[in-house]
């Protein structure tokens, strides 16, 4: 460390790499130490030795969280900043959903229930999503205005039928599609904020010898 004003902060994944950026942007000297051969396998999840919890194929990505606001704002403000980062190099959300060098791909989630009704998490959630402006972007699938919404918008055939075993008369299972939900190319995303952090002057130091990662912050 270069002074007993340095801090360290561990784990430098997808948040860490994020962190990296904004305190080097705010003329911090930031050096990231990992254990892990980033530089060398580029945050491929099959590589030996990855640590970081960011480093994988995928990860769902949702704003569904019950009476938790705070998260969906969180959410949402992140999903923004992901469909920016794809649109500067030529991605839209309606793009190519195979095209593997996206970070973010917008999905959707169908959110089965458990019975033919909403459970209070889902009500939770839809309420929350009215109270920011968002209700459109959920589809009920038993609200036929929902289903007409759903089929002008292209999300009709995601709308699916589950049949409740047994059930009589015969029942579906009640779902909910989020049309806001779907999942972050996790180590593109780290291979892809490694890359900006050191353009901005972050120094990286990978080496077997650490216990774990951390940022040095001087």
């Amino acid at each position: 460390m270069r002074n007993t004003g340095d801090k360290r902060i561990t784990r430098p994944g997808i948040f860490g790499l994020s962190l990296a950026v904004a305190l080097q942007d705010r003329n911090y000297k930031v050096t990231v130490f990992d254990r892990s051969q980033y530089d060398e396998n580029g945050y491929d999840p099959a590589a030996d030795g990855v640590q970081a919890a960011s480093v994988d194929h995928n990860k769902i990505f949702r704003a569904s969280y019950g009476t938790k606001l705070h998260y969906q704002r969180l959410a949402i403000e992140a999903r923004k900043a992901w469909v920016l980062e794809d649109d500067k190099h030529g991605f839209s959300e309606q793009s190519d959903l195979s095209n593997d060098q996206r970070i973010f791909v917008g999905s959707g989630m169908l959110r089965v229930q458990p019975s033919d009704v909403l459970g209070a998490l889902e009500k939770e959630t839809l309420a929350n999503m009215e109270r920011d402006g968002l209700r459109d972007t959920q589809f009920v699938k038993s609200k036929p205005e929902d289903r007409r919404r759903a089929e002008q918008l292209g999300w009709k055939d995601k709308l699916l039928d589950f049949e409740i075993p047994q059930s009589s008369p015969a029942s579906t299972y009640e779902a909910v599609l989020d049309s806001l939900a779907g999942f972050v190319r996790c180590s593109n995303a780290c291979a892809y904020y490694q890359q900006i952090a050191a353009d901005k002057g972050v120094e990286f130091h990978h080496t077997r010898e650490l216990s774990s990662g951390c940022l040095q912050v001087g």
